[in-house]
């Protein structure tokens, strides 16, 4: 329903207030901790110190504006896709990262949008010095497992802790599909949206089927990539083509609920006008990345994994999200795991737990009622 002109003012009042107050907070922290508790004696400095506050969340309240009615600025810091980590990378040479049987190449999707994406072959391949193209060709559908890593928001597929975890997995004797996103790494630089996001991984995906003969098929989203590669998947096994499982790393339900956990919203999530600058916005724009919903009618296996300590998309997102499957899915056997992990491995560092293979194995196995619900 559309807001009247009055409520709009109280919108905009409102959550002014609450910027200018959190201001003034943190003026009255720090006077505390270097001046002490004492009233100040120069009524100019609390003046001045007042007019700051107000000019300050004024221009606060003025980005907020500007993120109300740009597209342009809520795609920006939704995917981060400008956040180039590491710089200057080579993708032609995936050996400075220490990844051995990796091969660059690029897919194009239906509206010409160029997808660079490395094929990382299992460490049994890797003894030999020189792999040729054919090997890679041939390697994919030679029954081992394929998992297709869907990365998050910001950086690039040759980012640390991701390539450590194709390491991990190659490894564990797994063929690794790693790819970026539209305007990612060195792929096009197309603006990215929820439908261009998922159509690149739509096109790895269809390329994956078509060079898997009888390998299975996994695909593995972390963070924003949860959403993206539930939405991808789903739309898959609609038209009859089924991966055979989907591993879910720090997910989250919707797009909504994810926005209101995020810590930079700590500050105003309770403002009247929070849902007006914020939520509403990229919704109205076709970004909404409703796993929860994706999910609800899919029978394929998952396994969702989330840090006690991750700060960036808290735990209690991912439990939202499987408590909504347990009682929304399709009953098919045991479809659905959850499993939360110790303290040390926030957002994004799972790859360091020693415990994770085992986990995947089993996962991989079929053998999902084996999985404990917490790890170490």
């Amino acid at each position: 329903m559309a807001k009247t002109k009055k409520e709009k003012v109280k919108s905009f009042t409102s959550i002014f207030g609450v910027i200018k107050n959190k201001i003034l907070s943190i003026f009255h922290a720090f006077k505390k901790i270097f001046i002490g508790t004492e009233k100040h004696r120069f009524p100019l400095i609390k003046l001045a110190k007042r007019i700051f506050a107000t000019i300050l969340a004024f221009y606060v309240l003025l980005f907020f504006v500007i993120h109300r009615y740009s597209y342009w600025l809520q795609r920006h810091i939704l995917f981060l896709q400008f956040v180039r980590w590491p710089l200057k990378t080579d993708f032609n040479k995936p050996e400075k990262f220490e990844l051995k049987g990796c091969k660059n190449f690029y897919l194009s999707t239906k509206d010409g949008v160029k997808i660079g994406v490395w094929q990382i072959l299992p460490e049994s391949y890797t003894s030999q010095s020189q792999i040729a193209v054919e090997t890679y060709d041939e390697a994919i559908g030679d029954g081992k497992p394929i998992i297709i890593y869907v990365h998050g928001n910001s950086g690039t597929r040759a980012t640390y802790h991701r390539v450590q975890l194709y390491k991990l997995l190659q490894k564990n004797e797994c063929h690794v599909i790693a790819f970026d996103y539209r305007s990612f790494g060195d792929s096009s630089y197309v603006l990215p949206d929820e439908t261009g996001v998922v159509d690149d991984t739509g096109t790895v995906l269809k390329w994956t089927f078509e060079h898997k003969k009888n390998s299975p098929v996994y695909v593995w989203g972390h963070s924003l990539g949860t959403g993206i590669a539930s939405r991808t998947v789903t739309e898959f096994e609609l038209r009859g083509e089924s991966v055979d499982g989907l591993i879910l790393e720090a997910a989250f339900n919707n797009l909504e609920d994810a926005i209101r956990n995020h810590p930079l919203s700590v500050l105003f999530r309770h403002a009247i006008g929070y849902d007006f600058f914020f939520v509403k916005p990229i919704q109205n724009n076709g970004i909404t990345f409703t796993t929860d919903k994706y999910l609800a009618s899919s029978k394929i296996p998952l396994f969702i994994l989330h840090a006690k300590d991750d700060w960036i998309l808290p735990p209690v997102l991912g439990q939202k999200l499987y408590q909504y499957l347990v009682q929304n899915r399709p009953k098919v056997q045991e479809s659905v795991k959850f499993v939360e992990f110790g303290k040390g491995y926030g957002h994004k560092y799972m790859c360091n737990s020693t415990a994770l293979i085992n986990l995947i194995n089993l996962f991989l196995s079929g053998k999902l009622n084996e999985i404990p619900p917490v790890v170490a």
